[in-house]
């Protein structure tokens, strides 16, 4: 197909040279870059015609590359220049790179560099690759090929009645081979051009399969932490690039997330790159050239490539379905360091992804780890995890010792090193892979592994029970995380009450966390209520009052304002306790942040802010206190600062700060 392709075009080309060679009217430059593009065409046909057979076969899929287990993309340099006696002549360097990598490196406009040369990608070469329409739901991860004159309903996954819209039908392009022209002295490479600069894409990988593709499923036999992981025999994942990062593209949702996707520009005939704005450019038998028509060119098409392979999808050891980059990163660092330990050898074509479904409340989509084979079908080493329920867990048992006897415990201020989980981390997201982390994630996941039960789908796997909504698990998670970030503090489980709770402490303050509690007249409360969280003071002697925490998901508190006052108001009147309450937002933002200031929407005029801003200070006894800093922290973190600080937050001090924030 590409010999006709090159053969159709170099006659195409002969054709116009001869019909110019008759004129005599001729521009002799047109002619010249005309020769040029049919001597490029006739070698690149030579090359093809003189291709080892193995090497062929490989290049089409028909026996296996180990190389690059998935079809790669070709990159072909022409590099222009004059002979000594004034010819135009030709230098056709190829290059290989694998799909995944090729993704971005040979992106229209991109930079290749190799042999001393920048070689600019201007060209796709259209007849291996047709333009594709396909349709995204904007919710979950499917997509599909958009039929002609189709009506698209709902989303056959999540049933998103967005997936029917006309904004999430796009065009798609799987590259196979791309061109990048330029002349000898634009391509080499000199001290003042070796300036490389990294262009940053918007892409996603989007995962689809079918439920018949689960062949196996297990959870944890414990509800505290829900834990489990199935084999999915054939997933097909995308990886879908939607064009250079830009503020100005088009906004489209793909997956929940709504983010501007620009796509690229290309012409439908000949596959000549353009530029925003620019004078379109073409190929010289092109049959838009000089023409300028805006039909001519693909506007925002989006570039993508397809692997099927088996996967495990882990749901992640969490009390909240809510995973912060921490938690991702240092539970795959672990991973990849488990499998390295079980199989004794190169596991470099496992790979992970998150996956993530509709399903938690608020619109919080529970997240999960998907552990892929990057060799085309798999190689049997993600079903063997998961046979008996036991296999996968030994992984995570030997990546739970590793960590635990690296020598880089025994100092507290390392978390972690490249003896044992920062080798098998990122470079680009180091920071956010953390060995205590990743411990406490595996010590969950493993603390019911001689008990794992089959079931369906983890999907079917319920959230905490211990909580009424993903919120008040999320509340618990975030708490958790920023306790034991506070030099001296620390948040374990205990029962209370006989029910399972958690005990808090910095220092010398204690706290019981008790979850789900009722307060009615017995507690001095004349309008019953039950609390979402109950802070008791762990000792009396401080003359602590207990906190109140009612954590308003839309869930349950849709519609109520009411009755969410009345009680509210009544456990405040009652003298005996301290009354918060607690949004989605803040606990999102607060766990997203680790409460990082934020703009305050109180904030007021210069004159009567610096008045305020005084007599707050005044609270501390300078401006770093807590009172003053409070202006610039959410509810979530003046809570924590209220409970583990509470010489600092008194409560005469709280009434004074009140009232100078009304002021």
């Amino acid at each position: 197909k590409q010999r006709a392709s090159l053969q159709h075009r170099a006659k195409a080309l002969r054709k116009a040279l001869g019909k110019m060679k008759d004129d005599p009217a001729a521009d002799s430059e047109e002619m010249d870059t005309l020769a040029r593009e049919k001597r490029a065409l006739e070698r690149l046909f030579r090359e093809l015609g003189e291709l080892p057979l193995l090497n062929l076969l490989t290049d089409e899929g028909l026996i296996p590359n180990y190389a690059f287990p998935e079809s790669g993309v070709t990159l072909r340099s022409v590099i222009y220049r004059r002979a000594a006696d004034g010819r135009p002549e030709s230098d056709i360097y190829k290059y290989e790179r694998a799909a995944a990598s090729a993704l971005k490196e040979l992106a229209p406009e991109s930079a290749f560099y190799a042999g001393g040369r920048k070689a600019r990608i201007n060209q796709v070469d259209m007849s291996l690759s047709e333009v594709e329409e396909w349709r995204f739901c904007d919710i979950c991860s499917y997509m599909a090929p958009a039929g002609a004159g189709e009506k698209a309903g709902k989303c056959p996954r999540c049933g998103s009645s967005g997936f029917g819209d006309l904004g999430q039908r796009r065009k798609l392009l799987r590259m196979r081979q791309v061109f990048a022209y330029g002349s000898d002295r634009e391509t080499l490479i000199t001290d003042d051009s070796d300036d490389r600069q990294t262009i940053f894409y918007v892409d996603q990988t989007l995962v689809n399969f079918e439920p018949s593709d689960i062949k196996s499923a297990w959870r944890s036999e414990g509800t505290d932490t829900p834990f489990g992981f199935e084999y999915i025999s054939r997933a097909v994942l995308r990886e879908v690039n939607f064009g250079k990062a830009d503020d100005y593209g088009e906004q489209v949702t793909i997956d929940g997330k709504n983010l501007p996707r620009k796509g690229f520009l290309i012409c439908r005939h000949c596959g000549m790159v353009q530029k925003e704005g620019g004078e379109q450019k073409h190929t010289s038998i092109c049959p838009a050239k000089n023409k300028g028509a805006e039909a001519n060119i693909i506007d925002c098409v989006y570039l993508y490539r397809e692997l099927q392979s088996e996967a495990l999808r882990i749901l992640l050891p969490l009390s909240s379905s809510a995973a912060t980059e921490q938690d991702v990163r240092s539970f795959t660092a672990a991973l990849q360091l488990g499998f390295k330990k079980y199989f004794r050898g190169d596991t470099g074509h496992l790979r992970c992804t998150l996956y993530q479904e509709p399903g938690g409340f608020s619109g919080q989509k529970r997240t999960f780890l998907l552990v892929y084979d990057t060799v085309p079908g798999g190689t049997g080493y993600l079903k063997q995890l998961a046979l008996t329920g036991g296999e996968l867990m030994d992984v995570l048992r030997k990546a739970l010792e590793a960590l635990a006897s690296c020598s880089c415990t025994l100092d507290p201020e390392r978390d972690g090193c490249y003896r044992c989980i920062y080798a098998y981390g990122s470079s680009f997201y180091m920071k956010d892979v953390s060995r205590k982390r990743a411990a406490e994630m595996l010590e969950a996941a493993l603390k019911h592994r001689d008990t794992m039960l089959p079931l369906d789908t983890v999907s079917s796997i319920e959230e905490n029970a211990s909580f009424d909504s993903e919120l008040e698990a999320l509340f618990v998670e975030s708490l958790r995380r920023k306790v034991r970030a506070i030099p001296g503090g620390e948040m374990a489980k205990q029962v209370i009450n006989g029910h399972t709770g958690y005990f808090v402490r910095r220092r010398e303050t204690a706290w019981y966390l008790e979850p789900q509690v009722s307060l009615a007249g017995e507690d001095g409360v004349a309008v019953p209520s039950k609390a979402d969280f109950v802070f008791w003071p762990a000792r009396t002697k401080e003359g602590l009052k207990p906190v109140v925490v009612f954590t308003d998901g839309y869930a349950f508190h849709n519609n109520r304002l009411g009755l969410d006052s009345a009680q509210r108001t009544a456990l405040l009147r009652s003298g005996r306790f301290w009354v918060w309450s607690i949004t989605w937002k803040d606990v999102e933002d607060f766990s997203a942040h680790a409460g990082a200031p934020f703009n305050d929407p109180l904030r007021p005029a210069s004159g009567t802010e610096r008045m305020m801003a005084t007599r707050i200070a005044e609270l501390d006894g300078g401006p770093d206190g807590f009172f003053a800093k409070a202006g610039e922290r959410n509810d979530m973190d003046l809570l924590v600062g209220h409970l583990l600080f509470p010489r600092e937050a008194t409560a005469d001090r709280w009434r004074l700060y009140a009232r100078y924030r009304a002021m």
